[in-house]
């Protein structure tokens, strides 16, 4: 999906880039694949504001840090 945006030109560059950074940012903080439809939700919303970025409070949830001792 990302490669044909990126080669039709019908949207920015720079959007489909963010989307694709996002989408990694996403994948890498819960150690899954992103899936079209979510990469396509991603799109969207990168879309609607270029400048959206995961939360951190998101990453947080997904990814905890620390090791808890009892």
């Amino acid at each position: 999906m990302a490669y044909g945006l990126l080669g039709s030109q019908s949207v920015p560059p720079g959007v489909t880039e963010n989307a694709v950074q996002q989408a990694v940012a996403l994948g890498s903080l819960s150690g899954e694949e992103v899936d079209a439809q979510t990469f396509e939700a991603l799109f969207h919303a990168v879309a609607l504001d270029p400048s959206f970025q995961i939360p951190i409070w998101f990453a947080s949830a997904i990814a905890p840090s620390g090791t808890w001792i009892c």
